[in-house]
C-alpha cells in the first residue's frame, strides 16, 4: 500500500500579529488584538479613561449625597444622560491638548479621534459587554469596522470607551473599552483597572441581542422598559 504523499505547508505570514494575518486569503474580516491597540493608545491616554470614569463615579456619590431627592426623580434614562454628560465632561479634560488627539462635538455626535487610527465614543456596557443604542445610520456605521483584508497600519478602529453599569445597584462599575463589529457582535474588551491601565480581561465571545425589551427598576421602585429604560443613545 503506497504512503499518501506529504502536503506541504505554506510558510507562516512574517511579521504580521494573528489577528492581522487571520483570513486575509479566506475573505473574512481581521481585527486588531487588544494587546495592539493598547500599546498604541498608550499610557497616557488610558490613564485619562481610567481618571474620567473615577471622576464620573465621585461625581455620582457625591449628587446622591447633596440632592437624593432629584437623584431619585431621574428616569433611567435620565440618569444614564446625566452620567454621560459628566463622563464626556471629564474626558476632554483630561485628553484636551494633547497633540494627537481631536475632539468633535457637534449635536448628538460626540466623538474622539486619537493619532487617526481610533475613533472613540463613549457608552456604558452591561457587565455582559453589551452596548445599546438608536438604530441611527451613523450609529450603525459606527458600530462596524472598517474593513480590513490586508496589513493597513492606517486603518481607522472604531472604539467605545465607558464603565460596566451595576444594575443592581445603579452604580457605576469598572471602566471598559471594548471593539466591536456591529451591535451584537462583541470582538473584545477589556476591563482598565485603577491600579494599572494596562490590566487585560480579554473577552472575545459574541453577544446576543435581547429577544425582550430590556427593563429598568427605578431604585425606588418604579418599573419602565423600552428604549426609555435602557438610555441606549448613551
Amino acid at each position: 500500500m503506497e504512503s499518501s504523499p506529504s502536503r506541504r505547508r505554506s510558510p507562516p505570514l512574517a511579521g504580521l500579529p494573528l489577528s492581522l494575518s487571520c483570513g486575509i486569503f479566506s475573505g473574512m474580516k481581521s481585527y486588531p488584538l487588544s494587546e495592539v491597540v493598547l500599546e498604541t493608545l498608550g499610557d497616557k491616554t488610558l490613564e485619562a479613561i481610567v481618571g474620567a470614569v473615577s471622576a464620573t463615579r465621585a461625581d455620582l456619590s457625591l449628587y446622591r449625597q447633596r440632592l437624593p431627592d432629584i437623584v431619585a426623580s431621574h428616569s433611567p434614562r435620565g440618569l444614564a444622560n446625566w452620567i454621560h454628560d459628566r463622563l464626556w465632561h471629564h474626558l476632554v479634560t483630561e485628553l484636551e491638548g494633547q497633540d494627537d488627539v481631536r475632539i468633535l462635538d457637534r449635536g448628538p455626535t460626540r466623538e474622539i479621534y486619537i493619532d487617526e487610527r481610533h475613533r472613540v465614543r463613549v457608552k456604558r456596557h452591561s457587565r455582559k459587554g453589551a452596548v445599546a443604542s438608536y438604530p441611527t445610520r451613523a450609529a450603525l456605521e459606527f458600530m462596524e469596522q472598517p474593513q480590513l483584508f490586508g496589513f493597513d497600519s492606517s486603518i481607522e478602529h472604531h472604539l467605545i470607551v465607558g464603565y460596566e453599569w451595576d444594575q443592581e445597584r445603579f452604580e457605576i462599575g469598572r471602566t471598559v473599552l471594548s471593539m466591536r463589529d456591529g451591535i451584537d457582535n462583541l470582538v473584545w474588551l477589556v476591563v482598565l483597572e485603577d491600579e494599572h491601565a494596562k490590566a487585560v480581561t480579554p473577552m472575545v465571545q459574541p453577544v446576543q441581542s435581547p429577544s425582550r425589551p430590556m427593563i429598568d427598576v427605578h431604585p425606588q421602585g418604579g418599573v419602565t422598559s423600552g428604549p426609555e429604560a435602557s438610555g441606549e443613545h448613551r
